[in-house]
């Protein structure tokens, strides 16, 4: 096992060969390390539109050769266009989710409109997920509660961030419905609630080659 900017998963599964999906991808830390590492296809989620330039930007700094495609819309229980929040500079708080705490520290906060993709939709594209990273502040639980079961069995490894700490709408009830469900769609779970970077593991032992 290792972990990436707080992100445990199994790297012995991953290849040049896999597929990674990164919702959340904020400055994109976790998926160049991932393409760098592994030289796997990475699809990287980034809705705020500060963050997805800088992606955008450091794409001319990888090799030409490089498997990694940036999209600018959230990933989220539906597709459509949704409010945005986000936190100004850059801090970790941009959210679909109103009233994140991260929200006012500085004064430069930004709300606007943009587009999402369901969770669903986004697996569409694929017949099997190797690994999905989900950091993606508070939108997780929706996509967790809303997504038909069968929709996860496409996912070897989910790596998540619950953000209940980062708003008060959700409590640790939430995160444990959430472990509880992923449990249920036929996921292990690797978790402490008290982990200072609320790292939730989940992986599938019965994984066709």
């Amino acid at each position: 096992m290792i972990k990436i900017e707080g992100h445990t998963f199994n790297e012995n599964w991953l290849t040049p060969d896999s597929l990674v999906i990164d919702i959340g991808g904020n400055t994109g830390v976790f998926s160049r390390e991932i393409l760098q590492r592994f030289r796997c296809k990475v699809v990287c989620y980034e809705p705020d539109r500060t963050a997805y330039a800088n992606l955008e930007a450091s794409l001319n700094h990888l090799p030409p050769n490089h498997d990694l495609t940036v999209v600018n819309k959230a990933v989220s229980a539906i597709t459509g266009v949704a409010p945005f929040y986000s936190a100004q500079p850059l801090n970790g708080g941009n959210s679909l989710i109103p009233g994140c705490r991260e929200m006012g520290r500085y004064g430069q906060d930004e709300t606007y409109y943009v587009e999402t993709i369901s969770f669903t939709q986004a697996l569409g594209f694929y017949d099997k997920v190797d690994l999905i990273k989900m950091d993606c502040e508070g939108a997780e639980f929706g996509i967790i509660f809303d997504t038909a079961p069968a929709v996860f069995k496409k996912i070897r490894q989910l790596t998540i961030e619950f953000h209940d700490f980062a708003f008060k709408q959700f409590t640790l009830g939430d995160v444990i419905e959430c472990v509880q469900d992923l449990e249920s769609f036929g996921f292990k779970s690797k978790y402490n609630h008290n982990d200072p970077d609320k790292d939730y593991y989940f992986w599938r032992e019965d994984w066709p080659n």
